[in-house]
């Protein structure tokens, strides 16, 4: 009901979870590179793929508007 009388709000949040989930991801890369960096190869590329994934994780949740202008033109 929210999501269809205030459509703008709910594309707000929506931004802003998909931010948190990001930066969460990012962090678990980062965490299980540290923990896994003896027993696989590459955990470099996973603790980058980690620190870009908080980058933008933080960056969507500072600034939603400029991916909502990505998405909705």
């Amino acid at each position: 009901m929210i999501a269809i009388l205030l459509p703008a709000l709910t594309a707000v949040v929506l931004v802003l979870v998909i931010g948190a989930t990001v930066f969460a991801s990012g962090l678990v890369d980062i965490i299980m590179a540290i923990r896994l960096r003896k027993v696989i190869r590459g955990e470099v590329l996973l603790f980058l793929n980690g620190m870009i994934s908080v980058a933008f994780g933080v960056f969507v949740f500072f600034f939603p508007e400029r991916e909502l202008w990505r998405w909705c033109g």
